[in-house]
């Protein structure tokens, strides 16, 4: 092969992987979404976010702080799935879905992120409810994502 035609070569195969690195970057940026934000509450330590995912994978969220320090979190989750073919409860009324809730309590060191539970296998939606309460005067986002 001459060293013109491999010369040419390395550059289309340079070019494919610069494009392979970047479908995957797009790719990688598609699959987290931020459902909700928030920032602190003037004249408080506390931060909230709440938001709604539809058809979650995953759930996750992320508290940054300026300066980092100490954050109390308090979450929960609402999940709820639609039934393919809704019954009459106990009560004698219609059910046309399930839904389940789960929520805790914990303290962390900024940043945190931490996966939150899915109630449900395969749910339509989820509420989700994040809040932080930092030890001490600075700047918090809550951030709220869904894949």
């Amino acid at each position: 092969m001459g060293r013109s035609k491999s010369l040419a070569l390395c550059v289309v195969m340079v070019w494919a992987l610069a494009g392979l690195i970047l479908t995957g970057f797009a790719s990688a940026a598609r699959t987290s979404k931020v459902v909700a934000h928030g920032g602190l509450v003037k004249g408080h330590l506390i931060a909230i976010a709440q938001g709604i995912a539809i058809s979650p994978k995953t759930i996750s969220f992320v508290i940054t702080s300026k300066p980092a320090q100490m954050v109390k979190v308090d979450w929960s989750v609402v999940c709820d799935r639609r039934l393919a073919t809704p019954t009459v409860g106990d009560s004698g009324q219609v059910v046309a879905s399930e839904s389940q809730e789960k929520g805790g309590v914990f303290s962390a060191t900024t940043p945190v992120s931490r996966p939150l539970p899915l109630t449900i296998k395969h749910p339509t939606a989820c509420i989700v409810n994040v809040y932080g309460t930092l030890s001490e005067h600075g700047t918090e986002l809550v951030k709220i994502l869904q894949n």
